[in-house]
């Protein structure tokens, strides 16, 4: 409770965010776009429209169960854990996570974080489709692009850097303008 905590709510975002901010807000908002593989919230709390920030990777407010396949905000729970923790110790069964639907224990739930085939992304799907169908009017508008990349490693480059490839090759290739930095 307190590592999500820390990562989603209490540690501030670096300043890279915040110039991240100060690029995108010479833009309009509708021109700008996050997807990201960062599950902290940090866009987010940078002051980024969240409508408009793509975690495909999921987000450590949220668990989900595998019991009932339930998604749910995770924050009140985990402040619970928290405050109740002496030294890190939960002491009282009763107050460990459960599900806000069925009601299964905390054996039965994960963090709704892309791990498996489990995982489940369903939460994110609406703001999928909102990017997908902004990058496929960008293509064909042939518009003059530039996607930013910032802090992607080699692991697992499907997740952005292919797509955001790919993204800058259609725009090129129909006859727009795109920059891959």
């Amino acid at each position: 409770a307190k590592h999500f905590l820390n990562m989603r709510f209490r540690f501030p975002p670096t300043r890279g965010y915040a110039a991240l901010r100060a690029l995108a807000s010479t833009f309009p908002a509708e021109s700008v776009f996050v997807w990201t593989s960062n599950v902290d919230g940090c866009f987010e709390r940078s002051g980024f429209e969240r409508d408009r920030v793509y975690t495909t990777q999921g987000e450590m407010d949220k668990y989900q169960c595998t019991r009932c396949s339930n998604v749910w905000q995770c924050e009140e729970q985990l402040r619970a854990i928290d405050e109740a923790a002496v030294d890190g110790v939960l002491t009282d069964p009763s107050l460990g996570l459960t599900c806000t639907r069925c009601g299964a224990t905390f054996e039965l739930l994960l963090p709704n974080l892309r791990g498996g085939d489990w995982f489940d992304h369903a939460p994110y799907d609406e703001t999928s489709k909102r990017l997908s169908a902004w990058l496929d009017r960008l293509v064909a508008t042939k518009a003059s692009v530039a996607v930013i990349e910032v802090g992607v490693g080699p692991n697992t480059p499907v997740v952005t850097r292919i797509p955001a490839c790919a993204f800058a090759s259609a725009v090129a290739s129909n006859g727009g303008r795109a920059a891959y930095v």
